[in-house]
């Protein structure tokens, strides 16, 4: 396990630093070209229940759901044809991100994941259910499983729905960088999905991102992202044309 480790960190570029200084994958990594990319919703969050509370309201945990479900899209995503299977995971900070990348990671046979703030949750106290910036703090280790932060760039707080769909974009433009030779799994937000496809398709109109669904972009060696059709994510997520 403390080899499969050190093989994640080196596809990663070993993301303990800020990710301005991280290297490309070794040239002794599998070359993806195409690079496949997924942007994943996390799972069941545990503030579904009306019952549950926190004075940290905006950071709920997964449900027993959504660590079974998690893990279950982690196992399909290692089902896929050896070219496509994610290489990396970099999750947003958020507990319900974190966790639902560490079923992935469990399912797919990876021993690390990183940690990425621009993928975080929309900043707008009405999403976020507190009148604050969220205080986000991840751990080193979560079930088992190496967090690296990538990046801690916070988004402004507060921030509207528009400058966090412009943050999605450009993350899902960038964050791959961090493993340019690697297929790579985002972690990420319910609104941030549905930005995956608008980013590259804004005549199409996202109206269902369940949890744990996810979208997939793909890029030739020099060439910019394509969008895979609705039937090529996991039957989850809809999207119509706009008339």
């Amino acid at each position: 396990e403390e080899e499969k480790e050190k093989e994640d960190d080196a596809a990663m570029g070993d993301a303990v630093a800020p990710s301005s200084e991280l290297a490309a994958a070794p040239a002794a990594a599998p070359v993806r070209n195409p690079q496949y990319v997924y942007s994943v919703r996390h799972g069941h969050r545990m503030d579904d229940d009306p019952k549950w509370e926190s004075d940290r309201p905006y950071d709920p945990p997964l449900t027993d759901e959504g660590h079974a479900t998690a893990l279950a899209v982690g196992k399909e995503l290692a089902a896929l044809p050896a070219a496509e299977v994610p290489d990396v995971i970099i999750a947003s900070p958020f507990t319900r991100c974190l966790e639902t990348a560490v079923g992935l990671a469990k399912g797919l046979g990876l021993a690390s994941i990183g940690v990425h703030y621009q993928l975080g949750e929309v900043h707008d106290p009405r999403v976020l259910k507190h009148e604050g910036a969220p205080v986000l703090s991840p751990p080193a280790e979560l079930g088992g499983i190496a967090l690296r932060v990538l990046d801690t760039t916070a988004p402004a707080f507060p921030e509207s729905h528009g400058e966090a769909y412009l943050r999605y974009a450009a993350a899902f433009d960038t964050v791959p960088n961090v493993a340019p030779t690697q297929n790579v799994a985002l972690v990420t937000h319910g609104e941030a999905v549905g930005q995956s496809v608008a980013s590259l398709r804004p005549e199409l109109t996202v109206y269902s991102t369940p949890y744990c669904c996810y979208t997939v972009r793909y890029r030739e060696a020099g060439e910019g992202w394509q969008l895979r059709g609705m039937a090529e994510s996991n039957g989850k997520v809809e999207w119509m044309e706009l008339s």
